[in-house]
């Protein structure tokens, strides 16, 4: 109430009407936050502060000055190729493995962005979606890029709903032929536990509140009406926007959009007939590409991220592999459910993603 100079009883109000799924429009006219921006009005601001109008900001992080080397120069133009593998997430916890972070990724292509010496990106995609923040963030950099330089997006075995999310707003999108794509969609995932929490585990749960939905969330009890019409508009919203930003980027009308969409999963020659990709071919198709649109004829290619040495994660791995048998020998038939509902938890409630892992048998 201080900081913000908002009386408590209007706090209270605010906490009452759920603020979280109202537009963050709202927020700014509520005085809960100041204004609305992208990482890159971040820099903006920075450099108004510092009044470095022109030229990279000298911002860098303890690892990236300790690793700083010179590079030997190569011949030609440089198309950069940046490879997205796996699940999007807001950012990388301990246990992330093959995680499209979005934090670091967005730090990686503004950096291709502001890198002169590359002409071109080539944004490799294997995803089957995550995190709808986290899509919606990527998104904006890939747009950034591309208005920067071209932009050429290379689907592997899958670019879907959140995998597609970050593709769309490339200047080119190359599929394999059998990669799985689309999926435009969205959900709210948030874990109702009640029934494994008491009537498997024995735990019951008294609850005392300030707010008429202070608990939102928690895992021990459903949602009531109030709560679940509340989720589904933010949902809506968060579909609508999906949309949107498919129509923008394929220059296609929303409604023309909504008719591939609703979770719908096609293949790459499929996406290609329907306008959701524009060739089919693999990472050197879409390396020529990035070429041509940069007009280039004498370029080498570099790759991103730098993948760490093999003996760097390989006592990480024998923890992780120790703690997970560990917990399997003492929860025995728990330990499935319980992980499951873990990685749960640690999700984005928005997701967009394909509710199912493929698994294609010969």
């Amino acid at each position: 109430s201080r900081s913000r100079s908002i009386k408590k009883d209007l706090l209270n109000e605010y906490a009452d009407s759920m603020l979280t799924f109202r537009p963050a429009e709202e927020l700014v006219r509520n005085g809960m936050i100041d204004s609305l921006c992208y990482i890159d009005g971040i820099s903006r601001m920075l450099r108004a502060k510092t009044g470095k109008d022109k030229g990279a900001l000298p911002l860098v992080s303890v690892k990236e000055l300790a690793a700083a080397t010179e590079a030997t120069p190569k011949k030609g133009d440089k198309i950069a190729v940046y490879y997205a593998y796996g699940d999007i997430v807001d950012r990388k916890t301990e246990w992330s493995e093959n995680v499209i972070d979005a934090e670091t990724v967005c730090r990686d292509l503004r950096t291709l962005r502001e890198d002169e010496s590359v002409k071109a990106v080539v944004l490799r995609v294997n995803s089957g979606g995550g995190s709808a923040y986290a899509s919606e963030q990527i998104w904006h950099e890939v747009k950034l890029l591309r208005e920067a330089k071209p932009v050429v997006v290379s689907m592997g075995g899958m670019a879907a709903s959140g995998g597609y999310y970050i593709s769309c707003a490339a200047n080119y999108i190359v599929a394999e032929p059998t990669t799985l794509t689309g999926s435009i969609g969205i959900f709210g995932l948030i874990p109702d536990a009640s029934q494994l929490l008491s009537d498997k585990l024995g735990l019951h749960f008294d609850v005392v509140k300030t707010n008429a939905h202070a608990d939102f969330g928690t895992p021990a009890r459903p949602f009531n009406p109030s709560e679940a019409q509340m989720m589904q508009g933010y949902i809506q919203r968060g579909y609508k926007l999906f949309t949107e930003r498919v129509a923008d980027g394929r220059n296609m009308k929303t409604g023309q959009v909504e008719k591939l969409a609703e979770g719908r999963v096609w293949t790459g020659r499929q996406a290609v007939e329907n306008g959701l990709a524009d060739a089919n071919g693999n990472l050197q198709t879409a390396i020529k590409k990035a070429a041509s649109l940069a007009q280039i004829k004498d370029y080498h290619t570099e790759y991103a991220p730098t993948p760490s040495p093999w003996y760097e994660g390989l006592f990480d791995q024998q923890k992780k592999d120790y703690l997970n048998t560990a917990l399997q020998e003492t929860l025995g038939t728990y330990y499935a459910p319980l992980m499951s509902l873990r990685q749960i938890r640690q999700m984005s409630v928005l997701q967009t993603r394909i509710p199912y892992e493929p698994n294609f048998i010969n």
